[in-house]
């Protein structure tokens, strides 16, 4: 008599991981990421693999199934880095039992990892931005060493922002990779574009309810198919509190997994239940994700600082208008004063400000009020209250105060300053 095998996305490390209807949400741990984690972006870059093995020892130790490791970086060889990471945990059998993301926006940094790595990994990611012929041949290639792919909402027109763009994209990949390259429906994992809430901006207000009506969307007309995202971006503009980024991500994962989210890149350790969120945080956090009213933005900033996990009052460039996602602007609200720099980075940022050279991390400059910022998306703009910002970045001591000391002093307390990090 035949055996009939359910119809599932088989993954595996040394041990497997089956993802049915029936499985409970799946953490990719996103801490072995150079984009997501500075900590494991200066091990790879002193070349210190013994200690970043650990991080991901440690992500897998916090509950992570997956793995996804990310090796893009400007300052490194990505491919070799790769290459060296992946043989590495496959020594290590209490990192290698579960699979592997190999995640990068080099198509050549993920060949070097399918051709090393052990089990069946997701690939992360395929996308049509480069036209079509391209995505075939690169699913075609993934479909050769046995991975799951990622394919991302993204066109030759761009990234899809809105509800209708990520169905006709998500759609026109479906039909392309399981009709053409006869990918297996179930080893396709759509990711519909987590993009940052609460920003201000009147034309992000619906994107955590496109997200997961995208998703809705997707389990009920793409057979087979999974849905993943990065949870992280969610809670982008409020960098800096991670009380009110955790409380965030589990309001959106609670709504995003009930229309079928099957999977998403997080950190393992730092997961909160929907249940103990605070209920008044709770409650103006899903007015954001839902866009249940036009103030939603603005009520959830008036309590963030309540909740700040370290007690020191953190203000995001929200109503200003948030911080720098892909190339959307953000616009400077109040003016803010250059403390403790030379004129060369203040003007380093006003050139980034108009869409020149990227500025150097951790500069402060004058942005003028109602400049637009537009830059990559792993600069981060925050509004610092000027005392912790001097005693970061300064180094103020008792005592004689130095030139950089005094000409902060002049400053007044009452000034605000624009935080590169």
């Amino acid at each position: 008599m035949p055996v009939t095998v359910e119809t599932a996305c088989r993954l595996s490390g040394l041990e497997p991981l089956t993802i049915t209807a029936e499985s409970l949400f799946v953490n990719v741990g996103e801490r072995t990421n150079i984009t997501g984690s500075a900590r494991f972006r200066k091990l790879i870059r002193d070349g210190d693999y013994d200690t970043a093995l650990s991080v991901a020892r440690q992500q897998v130790e916090n509950g992570a199934q997956v793995i996804d490791v990310n090796m893009d970086e400007g300052m490194i060889d990505g491919v070799a880095a790769m290459d060296r990471f992946v043989k590495l945990i496959a020594s290590e059998p209490d990192i290698s039992r579960v699979p592997l993301m190999i995640d990068s926006s080099k198509f050549e940094v993920i060949e070097a990892g399918l051709r090393c790595v052990q089990g069946k990994p997701i690939v992360n990611s395929i996308s049509m931005k480069e036209g079509e012929d391209k995505f075939r041949a690169q699913a075609r290639i993934c479909r050769k060493y046995g991975a799951a792919v990622v394919v991302m909402a993204f066109d030759e027109q761009g990234q899809a922002d809105n509800l209708e763009r990520r169905k006709v994209i998500c759609e026109r990949a479906y039909r392309i990779l399981v009709d053409e390259v006869g990918f297996p429906a179930e080893d396709i994992i759509f990711d519909p574009n987590i993009f940052a809430v609460a920003t201000g901006i009147e034309e992000h207000a619906n994107y955590g309810l496109d997200f997961i009506d995208a998703t809705r969307w997707i389990k009920q007309n793409l057979p087979g198919a999974l849905v993943s995202g990065g949870v992280s971006n969610v809670s982008f503009s409020f960098r800096g509190n991670n009380a009110v980024r955790e409380a965030i991500h589990a309001v959106f994962l609670y709504h995003a997994i009930a229309a079928g989210m099957d999977m998403g890149i997080v950190n393992a350790g730092a997961l909160v239940i929907y249940d103990q969120v605070d209920e008044r945080l709770r409650e103006r956090i899903e007015d954001v994700i839902l866009n249940r009213r036009p103030d939603a933005a603005e009520r959830l900033l008036e309590i963030a600082t309540e909740f700040a996990g370290d007690g020191k009052k953190v203000e995001t460039l929200v109503l200003g208008q948030s911080r720098l996602l892909l190339d959307e602007p953000a616009i400077v609200t109040e003016e803010v004063g250059v403390i403790g720099q030379e004129r060369a980075e203040a003007e380093q940022i006003d050139g980034a400000a108009r869409g020149g050279a990227r500025p150097a991390r951790g500069g402060v400059g004058r942005v003028p009020r109602g400049r637009a910022l537009r830059g990559p998306r792993d600069i981060d703009l925050r509004i610092v209250d000027p005392p912790d910002l001097r005693h970061q970045r300064l180094g103020l001591r008792e005592g004689r105060p130095g030139a950089r000391q005094r000409r902060a002093a002049r400053q007044g307390e009452g000034d605000r300053l624009v935080e590169l990090r």
